[in-house]
């Protein structure tokens, strides 16, 4: 009898423990399909329902709240249709529950638009947009109309977030400091456009992106935004341990700021097959502005630039270095790169030649003995403009000096001289751009096929 017992008690305490009566079990690695534009929250956060309060609806805001009780890795399916957020935060800093303000992923999560152009998340000017904790990965929607006095209008990214944003449009949001994206975490962008950020009241630093812990874009296009400093990206390493930026077959262009018109950076890191063009430093009035392209403060790492084009970019009047700027006692890295049509010069400070570049005024600028480096020559660059690709880049006049200039033992990037196969577009390196029968690659981002 004693043991029979023992065996009953035991089973009822297994069975007390297995199922608590107080936590319900909420469903793992589920879909929920939006089927409103309604920005009503859930009305049962954890049950695994998404289901609004008081429309019974799915809303966004309820799949986002729903995800986060039931611990994340669930998907969120966004139908096209414009989502605009209704649900004011009464005050700052903001409530990080996602009731109210801004949508509060505090899991990690997965969002899926219907396509960029017709899935559509507005903040109404409110709040911001989204405020990300978690691991976190967009797609297919646009962002915009995000307001804050914090940092990161469209996109907050908290320090154990990540977010990666895909075929996605950041757009015509505004805060202290990265208006369109705030990453105090890592961030991926692929294939999207972050453009038109803060260009009414300029952000501190970073209108379109500022980033904190490193970033890796490609295939992006950054443009038209504006802030004091790095009027289209501002980079440095909040770790102070070597998180970089990293710009790959991108077009930064249009972004205006006082200081590093497209990017200012303090971290290191590269542009690979990339353009950078038509940015301005001394946005207002006073000053004189440096590095309409880019401005370089890198401490820990040069910054390089690899197979790029920098050109058309200016300063304001007594202004220097229209293309690049590199700080006193810091170094940048330039190979198989284009300076031209930068206004007052292309560059200012030191500078470490690492192969067949094109520098058309130097002025300004200190360099190794390279003989392979082109000065003093135009590239004669077309405007920018949709050449193939997904971003915009500067084609190549047939009689550009530029075109099967780099011998193809020598079409290569990084410290570890990896072959390039590729310009910004896809279009494949080295090709015969000349027509004598020879392929090799040509000068910038570029290649003539």
């Amino acid at each position: 009898m004693r043991t029979l017992l023992v065996v009953i008690l035991s089973c009822a305490l297994i069975v007390i423990l297995a199922r608590p009566s107080n936590v319900r079990a909420a469903p793992h690695s589920v879909t929920f399909t939006v089927n409103s534009t309604l920005d009503e929250p859930d009305a049962n956060p954890g049950d695994g329902k998404c289901k609004s309060d008081p429309s019974k609806k799915c809303t966004l805001r309820a799949a986002i709240m729903e995800n986060n009780a039931g611990g994340g890795g669930n998907t969120i399916e966004l139908p096209a249709g414009t989502y605009n957020l209704t649900h004011k935060d009464p005050a700052e800093p903001s409530e990080d529950t996602g009731v109210s303000g801004d949508l509060d992923v505090l899991a990690p999560l997965t969002l899926k638009g219907a396509g960029k152009d017709s899935t559509i998340i507005d903040g109404a000017q409110l709040d911001r947009v989204m405020d990300v904790f978690q691991k976190t990965k967009i797609s297919r929607v646009t962002i915009q109309h995000g307001l804050t006095m914090e940092n990161g209008g469209g996109i907050k990214v908290e320090v154990d977030g990540k977010l990666t944003l895909k075929n996605s449009i950041v757009t015509d949001n505004q805060a202290v400091n990265g208006s369109g994206i705030y990453g105090d975490g890592g961030v991926i962008i692929k294939g999207s456009s972050v453009w038109y950020n803060n260009c009414v009241n300029k952000a501190q630093q970073g209108g379109g992106l500022f980033v904190a812990y490193g970033a890796y874009i490609s295939k992006t296009r950054i443009s038209y935004n504006c802030a004091d400093q790095g009027g289209g990206i501002f980079a440095y390493d909040k770790a102070d341990v070597g998180l970089n930026v990293y710009l790959v077959e991108s077009t930064v262009d249009n972004n205006r700021a006082r200081e590093g018109g497209g990017i200012y950076t303090y971290t290191g890191g590269y542009t690979l097959n990339s353009t950078i063009a038509n940015n301005h430093a001394n946005l207002g009035s006073g000053g004189t502005g440096e590095g309409g392209g880019v401005y370089d403060a890198s401490v820990i790492e040069d910054f390089a630039f690899y197979n790029s084009t920098i050109a058309s970019n200016t300063t304001g009047g007594g202004g220097t270095a229209g293309g690049i700027y590199v700080a006193p006692f810091e170094n940048a890295n330039l190979k198989n790169t284009i300076l031209d049509y930068n206004f007052p010069d292309d560059c200012e400070g030191p500078f470490t030649l690492l192969n067949y570049n094109l520098i058309y005024n130097a002025n300004g600028c200190a360099f190794n003995s390279d003989p392979s480096t082109q000065f003093g020559i135009h590239a004669d660059l077309l405007s920018l403009a949709s050449n193939g690709g997904p971003t915009p880049t500067m084609a190549l006049h047939s009689i550009s000096e530029a075109i099967d200039a780099i011998p193809v033992a020598n079409c290569t990037w990084g410290g570890g001289n990896s072959a390039l196969t590729n310009d910004q577009r896809g279009k494949p390196r080295p090709a015969d751009g000349d027509g004598n029968g020879k392929a090799k690659c040509d000068i910038g981002a570029f290649e003539l096929q």
